[in-house]
């Protein structure tokens, strides 16, 4: 299940656990109320794979942010995706540095701004549609782990018990 950051909020609202401030998205009030949003939703997480939700027959699961808004995951999947989004953020600060190094380097100096504003987006397009592939492959060789794994299970359960 996939929702955006303002059905979050107005799902907040709705249940009173955070009021969103009056001053709007680009006040300090709004950099606070996204902290406590932050928190809020650490807890939900922790209390959401705890034993007990097991016990009361319950799907454990995590809400994740997953750059353009959250996403439900079991826990095995969420950890999945925080592996690799750590991992892409890290070469996306990385190709970040170089491009600055590379936009200050003597032979581009001869490019017009707009021709390097032009390499910069076209550069970090290229990084974020390779990396939106291998999530994309990641997520599709979990799929199979977890699919082989179910069906496992269900075969463990179905074969009678030697005696």
């Amino acid at each position: 299940m996939r929702f955006n950051a303002d059905e979050f909020d107005s799902w907040i609202e709705s249940h009173k656990l955070i009021e969103r401030p009056a001053g709007g998205k680009r006040s300090a009030a709004w950099r606070s109320y996204l902290d406590q949003r932050n928190q809020l939703r650490v807890k939900i997480n922790r209390s959401a794979v705890h034993p007990r939700m097991t016990e009361a027959g319950c799907q454990p699961y995590v809400i994740d942010w997953v750059g353009v808004g959250y996403e439900v995951n079991t826990p095995e999947r969420s950890a999945m995706i925080k592996s690799i989004f750590s991992q892409i953020a890290s070469r996306i600060v990385t190709k970040k540095k170089q491009l600055a190094r590379l936009y200050q380097a003597k032979d581009y100096e001869s490019l017009s701004e707009v021709d390097r504003a032009w390499m910069v987006v076209e550069t970090i397009n290229d990084l974020a549609e390779s990396f939106a592939g291998q999530i994309l492959q990641a997520e599709r060789r979990l799929h199979r782990f977890s699919d082989r794994i179910h069906a496992e299970q269900i075969n463990m359960l179905e074969r009678p018990q030697a005696r």
